[in-house]
């Protein structure tokens, strides 16, 4: 055995808890973020998603047609509130699983704001983008089902790749579609994807 070689240079925290290890996971997701044929879910659609009025999800008015920004103000998009709050939710949970002395480090090194709570999934400053569509889905697969993005990214590997249930219980070691997609996972989010 030998000693690892010591550290050096300057160490800087990185914001991501979540981490998808199954292979072909990360392949599938990939080609969605790089492959032309699936521009519906890839970063930019998926902000463009997040950021559309609710006008476009709320049904018709008896009273006739409205303006998007007429009812934009009253009626948020529920997406991107979700995402608010799972952003939220990411940015709590990383900080609290440092311990004080780390907690006092990052604060006396002024690295408060890349890990604290200004911060949510992938390091995101605001709600309204998306960086790492790996990022989400393995945040959603966690148990965070207010992470539509990392839903939608479930979701369109599931659709664009995954036909059989025989292919989830290979992939998933034994979860099924329905309970993938509904977040159901839980307290199993232990299980390696």
């Amino acid at each position: 055995l030998t000693a690892p070689a010591p550290v050096t240079g300057i160490i800087e925290p990185f914001p991501t808890i979540y981490w998808l290890t199954n292979p072909k996971l990360r392949i599938l997701i990939s080609r969605l973020e790089e492959d032309p044929r699936y521009q519906h879910v890839n970063v930019k659609s998926l902000e463009r998603r997040l950021t559309l009025k609710a006008v476009a999800d709320s049904p018709p008015s008896s009273a006739g047609p409205t303006t998007p920004n007429a009812t934009a103000d009253t009626h948020p998009n529920p997406h991107l509130i979700s995402m608010t709050a799972a952003h939220r939710a990411y940015a709590i949970e990383r900080w609290n699983l440092l311990t004080p002395s780390d907690q006092h480090q990052i604060t006396t090194r002024g690295w408060e704001p890349s890990l604290h709570l200004a911060r949510g999934v992938a390091g995101i400053r605001r709600p309204d983008t998306v960086k790492c569509l790996h990022a989400h889905a393995a945040h959603f697969l966690a148990g965070e089902v207010r992470n539509v993005v990392g839903m939608w990214v479930i979701q369109a590997v599931c659709d664009e790749f995954l036909g059989e249930d025989a292919e989830f219980a290979e992939m998933f070691g034994g979860i099924g579609r329905e309970e993938l997609l509904n977040g159901s996972l839980g307290v199993t989010s232990k299980r390696t994807l």
